[in-house]
């Protein structure tokens, strides 16, 4: 056994970043490293469906990943358990259930959390976007009393894509079920779409106002009943969906790694933690620098083949230099209208229409795809090498 494959790869968390890792590992030519997956789900969910998903264009199963059976397929142990503590310096975690895992090589896909402080007097009204899969289940429950109730009054809180996307889709799959609907979008003083061009701006209100979605550009505070703006108004809301940016988790700020503003794990252009070489960290968990890379799942997908190949080096399974993630200077969103029709967006050049539902749902299905066909690939390969 090489030096190599005596060392241990610590996955945290099942992000999308880290799905290129396991793919890059069961695709490995020769023994593999010891690796353990954590994440507190058997399966990953993929965000950018959730919209989709919401309006009922997709199955459950059709946005989601099973982890543990992609960890397998790369020789890698599978815990489904939380991180509740990190230790940089003795690259150590620490789970929820007590038990504390070491490794030689840490990397860190967790995501961020929804920042809500603000509307946390919203008591039970109140719907985070983010974990995905509690977010589901609630929001499952949230259609069930609406359907019962024959009323729902919806605000969704956040002006990014994700909140703008969102209205959208669950007022198109509303509005045969439910007798009485009011759909609200509370985007701040900014307004929705920051930073992208007033073309995309006018598509975008166009379909809000299409859709019967008002439109609220202050700021909001939670409140008892649903929130309250800015100008005094309360807006009364049976389900708040706070779609408000991303947070870090508080065991970053007493991990001993070295931590940008907002308390994500400073990383350098090869995702490599800037205080501790053996530990990396891709998602929203990291931070960089670089004003091009924003908190978008594009970037854990573009960053993914990197991440896998620079754990790669550190573990010493390939001798080869860390490679760099540079982000291009445009990111391409696309951006769904409820129904199966779509807004894109990639710098000055903005285009809608079903055609680009279309192509947005060829994309995710292929990516959803790929990595369902690395776990079968790996699985008959696997049986061929028994019959060997």
């Amino acid at each position: 056994m090489s030096a190599a494959t005596e060392k241990h790869l610590l996955l945290v968390g099942a992000g999308h970043a880290h799905l290129f890792v396991l793919e890059r590992l069961a695709n490995l030519p020769h023994m593999r490293p010891k690796v353990t997956v954590i994440s507190p789900d058997v399966f990953q969910y993929y965000s950018g469906m959730l919209p989709g998903w919401l309006a009922g264009h997709y199955a459950t199963g059709d946005i989601r990943l099973n982890v543990q059976a992609l960890a397998e397929a790369a020789g890698a142990q599978f815990i489904a358990d939380r991180v509740v503590a990190i230790d940089a310096d003795r690259k150590m975690v620490r789970l929820s259930s007590g038990a504390e895992i070491t490794a030689d090589v840490l990397s860190f896909d967790i995501g961020s959390e929804t920042e809500k402080d603000s509307l946390k007097a919203c008591g039970d009204l109140l719907l985070p976007v983010k974990p995905l899969e509690r977010f589901q289940e609630e929001w499952h429950a949230a259609v069930e009393r609406a359907v019962q109730a024959g009323r729902l009054r919806l605000v969704v809180v956040g002006g990014g894509a994700a909140g703008v996307e969102l209205a959208m889709a669950a007022q198109h799959a509303l509005k045969d079920k439910v007798a009485e609907l009011s759909v609200s979008l509370v985007t701040g003083k900014n307004g929705y779409l920051k930073g992208h061009v007033a073309g995309v701006h006018r598509r975008v209100r166009n379909n809000l106002e299409r859709l019967s979605i008002e439109v609220l550009p202050h700021r909001a505070e939670g409140s008892a009943r649903g929130v309250m703006l800015d100008d005094g108004r309360e807006i009364t809301a049976d389900v708040v969906i706070a779609a408000t940016g991303a947070r870090s988790p508080e065991l970053t700020w007493t991990s001993g790694l070295s931590l940008d503003d907002a308390g994500f794990i400073k990383v350098g252009p090869t995702h490599q933690s800037v205080s501790h070489v053996d530990i990396f960290a891709a998602g929203d968990i990291s931070g960089r620098s670089d004003p091009r890379i924003q908190k978008s799942g594009v970037h854990a997908v573009r960053a993914g083949p990197v991440l896998a190949h620079n754990l790669l080096v550190a573990l010493g399974v390939i001798d080869q230099p860390l490679k760099a993630y540079e982000p291009r200077n445009h990111v391409l969103y696309l951006l769904a209208c409820g129904e199966k029709y779509a807004v894109a967006s990639w710098g000055w050049f903005h285009v809608e229409g079903r055609w680009v539902w279309t192509w947005k749902d060829w994309i995710d299905r292929r990516f959803i795809t790929r990595f369902s066909r690395s776990l079968v690939c790996n699985k008959a390969q696997t049986m061929a090498d028994e019959r060997a």
